[in-house]
């Protein structure tokens, strides 16, 4: 299932795991997370995870963190690069989230990795699940 937003398009891959494609330039900010929750929470099984497509460069308010963490059932992210400028976008997301309890792993797009990404999210939330 296909939803276009106002920022970008989220693809449901399974009923637990997303794909966030946000516009060139756009910045994921607090008014963008609350119409991707409104989408995620009509659609999506909890836990779940979210592929993050970096096709085109994006950004994020750093204040969204704690407000996901806080009221967000996501437990597994995997971003998706395809330029340097996002490599550091994600760094930087990793360096925010290093002691928090979310599973993050970044991605090289050229080198198969929003199939790796994938097949990662749903392994990881297969062992949550059977952990639980």
């Amino acid at each position: 299932m296909k939803h276009t937003l106002s920022f970008g398009i989220m693809h449901q891959l399974s009923d637990n795991i997303i794909e966030l494609c946000l516009d060139h330039n756009s910045r994921f900010d607090h008014t963008c997370y609350d119409e991707y929750r409104s989408v995620i929470d009509k659609h999506i099984e909890k836990p779940y995870g979210v592929l993050v497509n970096q096709i085109n460069f994006s950004d994020f308010e750093h204040s969204l963190i704690e407000r996901v963490l806080e009221n967000d059932s996501v437990s597994a992210i995997a971003a998706v690069s395809y330029s340097p400028d996002n490599d550091l976008v994600n760094q930087r997301f990793i360096r925010l989230l290093r002691n928090k309890p979310i599973s993050l792993k970044a991605f090289c797009g050229y080198q198969l990795g929003r199939m790796k990404a994938q097949h990662w999210l749903a392994l990881n939330l297969t062992t949550q699940n059977q952990s639980a």
